[in-house]
């Protein structure tokens, strides 16, 4: 996506669209999403949406160098009960 595009939402509200299909048409159990500890705007996308930063799962990279920056990664997930919660939560805040 162009820079020019970055901050508006974009890519929380795909996510959400993207969690909805994955639990609701799929019927799936969770949802497992991972990034680089670095990038914080993924991360930001991840727990706007509802995932949780499950730090005992995050791994280093198998196919990246000892000393790359990119090495170690953060897990996130979601279960179908608790994006089911949040649901409705958010539907009474509103």
């Amino acid at each position: 996506m162009s820079s020019k595009h970055w901050g508006k939402g974009y890519a929380t509200e795909a996510a959400k669209v993207v969690l909805h299909y994955a639990f609701i048409e799929l019927n799936l159990g969770e949802i497992i999403s991972f990034t680089v500890v670095a990038n914080i705007k993924s991360r930001h996308v991840m727990e706007k949406i509802g995932l949780h930063h499950s730090e005992i799962d995050d791994f280093n990279h198998p196919k990246l160098e000892e000393n790359s920056p990119l090495k170690r990664h953060v897990l996130y997930r979601i279960t179908r009960d608790n994006y089911q919660t949040n649901q409705i939560i958010d539907k009474r805040g509103k």
